[in-house]
């Protein structure tokens, strides 16, 4: 893990329109998280069951704790993104296929924090303001889970195509 090559790889135009997309969508919810605020529900579902029945509850506060987690998160993975060569690949990485697996990978974690930025931000806004909903849809769970497990699929499907 430690001998990978350690190369700068180059921000495509999509690299940069995923991270002016995590931007964005961080400061959107920030602000919509802010505005909202006080119209929210003073007590809103915070857990829920295997079944997707609420069995907690919690003080509006919450959202701005996930907020402040989401915007840490953020920082952290794009600071980890900046050092590829220390990632964990499927494939044995060599000068040849370093640019591209480098590549790929570190777009793999742009999606990854626009995913956690976007299910970070709005499920508990969406949560609390149905916050009559006696239950968490299975469809949003599946929505989340394919959010992410869908690019993951995709993002080894290419590291094996280019190794």
């Amino acid at each position: 893990m430690y001998n990978q090559p350690k190369i700068k790889v180059p921000l495509t135009l999509m690299d940069k329109l995923l991270e002016m997309a995590i931007i964005v969508a961080l400061i959107t919810l920030w602000i919509v998280l802010i505005t909202n605020y006080s119209s929210l529900p003073d007590t809103i579902p915070v857990h829920y069951t295997i079944k997707g029945e609420v069995d907690g509850y919690g003080s509006k506060s919450t959202l701005i704790v996930l907020q402040i987690v989401s915007t840490v998160m953020t920082i952290g993975l794009t600071l980890l993104n900046r050092f590829p060569h220390i990632f964990n690949y499927p494939f044995q990485i060599t000068e040849q296929n370093a640019v591209v697996q480098y590549r790929l990978a570190t777009r793999f974690m742009r999606f990854l924090t626009l995913i956690l930025v976007l299910i970070f931000g709005i499920s508990p806004l969406e949560i609390s303001y149905s916050s009559s909903m006696d239950s968490f849809s299975a469809y949003w769970l599946v929505v989340i889970l394919g959010a992410i497990f869908i690019p993951l699929g995709i993002y080894f499907y290419l590291a094996w195509k280019n190794k």
